[in-house]
């Protein structure tokens, strides 16, 4: 049966779903050696509970500081530009097109430049090749 049918609370899985390994403890993947993230339970459908779900202005998640000389600050959610203070905006709104993000989500892993992610050592990717951001 699907282990979120269960009551086992200890699912560690790849966040590779290629490599297909779900573990009863904590640790690496065997297959790419990225560390094992707890298969969390999902929340109550918000329908359900009769509540709206939060409305999201970013369809990437990424925000970035609104005045073109700041393009390089970038991040994943909210918060202020260090260099200006502004606060950050969805990168959906801003003509920022270098970025680079890790195409695992879960590192939130964003920045100006090509490299590879601090968090799982991945490639990283232009923001719309991962997120399919149309200019």
């Amino acid at each position: 049966v699907p282990v979120e049918e269960t009551e086992n609370d200890d699912v560690y899985i790849c966040p590779m779903r290629e490599c297909g390994v779900a573990s009863d403890t904590e640790g690496r993947c065997p297959v790419c050696g990225m560390h094992l993230q707890k298969l969390e339970r999902p929340e109550q459908d918000t329908a359900q509970a009769g509540t709206e779900p939060a409305s999201d202005t970013s369809l990437s998640g990424v925000y970035t500081c609104p005045m073109p000389s700041h393009f390089d600050v970038v991040q994943y959610g909210e918060g202020d530009c260090p260099e200006c203070g502004m606060a950050l905006v969805p990168v959906e709104e801003t003509e920022n097109d270098s970025l680079w993000v890790c195409p695992m989500r879960s590192c939130g892993v964003a920045q100006a430049e090509a490299g590879d992610c601090p968090v799982c050592g991945m490639h990283l990717k232009p923001l719309e090749e991962v997120h399919g951001r149309d200019r």
